[in-house]
């Protein structure tokens, strides 16, 4: 039996930012093999060995190594691929490295994404826009369960995105990866994984 979203991914063109992270290169791995049209925006992959190399992610699927902080690139690739959907995955997600280079962090996340939110708004055939962010977004109140968007979403970024979704409405969405915290244990940043990506329909 076919997966559910076969029908509606097969052939509509998906532009990926992020993707040679982790989680970005899982999700191109499932879009590939769902038949979308896939346009992979992201850096090198920083690690050797990692998931985009060992899996062989670039076969098959348009990719180009930029940077979400640099807007003219960003700019071409829109208008060169004309996505139909952008999820936008792209960020500096590690929390000791932020506080090391605050300022880094910021171009990368915060403006970033207003970059990807802008070339999104401005690219016509742009029908489906989603923001992945992690729970590292919110105050860390040292809670043993996760964040919610209500307990606290005054962050920069979640500002934009619902300024973004009251222009875009329906089209923009974002979601939240759920993280689980193994660094007090490993003194590392060896945060993730959890599974499921959790909906945001604020």
């Amino acid at each position: 039996m076919p997966h559910p979203f076969v029908d509606f991914y097969r052939g509509k063109r998906v532009l990926v930012t992020g993707h040679t992270g982790f989680t970005g290169g899982w999700l191109v791995a499932w879009l590939k093999l769902l038949g979308a049209k896939v346009f992979g925006y992201g850096l090198p992959p920083a690690t050797r060995p990692n998931l985009f190399d060992a899996n062989l992610l670039d076969r098959g699927i348009t990719s180009m190594f930029g940077d979400v902080r640099d807007r003219n690139a960003l700019a071409n690739a829109f208008a060169e691929f004309q996505p139909e959907i952008v999820i936008h995955y792209a960020a500096q997600s590690l929390e000791q490295r932020s506080q090391r280079d605050p300022v880094e962090t910021f171009a990368t996340n915060v403006m970033g994404t207003v970059h990807v939110l802008e070339e999104a708004r401005l690219t016509s055939s742009v029908r489906a826009l989603v923001v992945v962010s992690g729970d590292q977004c919110y105050e860390n109140r040292d809670w043993f369960w996760g964040f919610s968007r209500d307990e606290d979403s005054r962050s920069h970024r979640a500002r934009w995105k619902r300024h973004r979704r009251r222009r875009l409405g329906p089209r923009s969405t974002d979601t939240r990866h759920c993280s689980r915290h193994h660094s007090r244990a490993t003194g590392r940043d060896s945060r993730r994984l959890c599974g499921a990506a959790l909906i945001s329909r604020a």
